[in-house]
């Protein structure tokens, strides 16, 4: 993250730096919630089309519901998720994949090292 903000720091003029800044952080914010989000709701899908027909709607509605069940629904229910997980796991595996491409070609043209001007000057 460090690299990150320093490079989008340094591709702007410094009295942009506040209004780059907040618009970084303001992504970074963005993309975790809806991140979260998506792949919550995508675990949970996944989730529940694991589950059999017959599942009962306690179960369905969370692995946490399923500990109190019996122990056959319980291990239905743990297989279940760990379907889910592995789904949104592969799915976040992919997005970071093409997300590291899309920055390679995207910062294709920055130098590796930002030359710093020497525009303080005591006056």
């Amino acid at each position: 993250m460090t690299v990150a903000t320093d490079t989008i720091l340094a591709a702007v003029p410094k009295e942009r730096a506040g209004a780059a800044s907040a618009i970084s952080e303001t992504a970074m914010e963005l993309g975790g919630a809806l991140g979260i989000a998506v792949l919550g709701s995508l675990l949970s899908v996944v989730y529940r089309l694991h589950l059999p027909a017959n599942a009962t709607p306690a179960i369905r509605e969370s692995l946490g519901n399923a500990v109190g069940a019996a122990p056959a629904d319980l291990a239905v229910a743990r297989a279940a998720y760990v379907d889910g997980m592995q789904v949104t796991l592969f799915t976040s595996a992919a997005v970071v994949a093409v997300l590291a491409v899309a920055v390679l070609y995207a910062l294709r043209h920055i130098p590796r090292v930002i030359e710093t001007t020497a525009t303080n000057s005591a006056g």
